[in-house]
């Protein structure tokens, strides 16, 4: 069984409760923490949406990759578009 990288680099981390995510259009979270880091790998998204980690806007295109986020540190994310915003997102330690 052949797997592909990004599954290969996600096997290797300690990674648990892993889930789809979608943010609605036009819609905030409040800003929070989050009691462990977490891996985000964007499945559909567009320029007008974005996360807010520290007072710090990042944008993670759906471009194959994953990204780790501090989400301990105060955050949102925004969806400032007329389209779903979609994340598997996955908690790691």
């Amino acid at each position: 069984h052949v797997r592909s990288r990004r599954q290969r680099q996600m096997c290797i981390r300690d990674r648990y409760r892993t889930r789809v995510m979608v943010l609605k259009p036009k819609v905030c979270y409040s800003i929070h923490s989050d009691p462990v880091k977490r891996i985000h790998i964007p499945v559909i998204t567009n320029e007008n949406c974005w996360l807010i980690v520290n007072k710090e806007i990042i944008h993670l295109p759906a471009d194959g990759r994953h990204y780790e986020i501090d989400t301990t540190q105060k955050h949102t994310a925004l969806n400032g578009s007329w389209e779903d915003r979609i994340h598997i997102v996955g908690c790691i330690r």
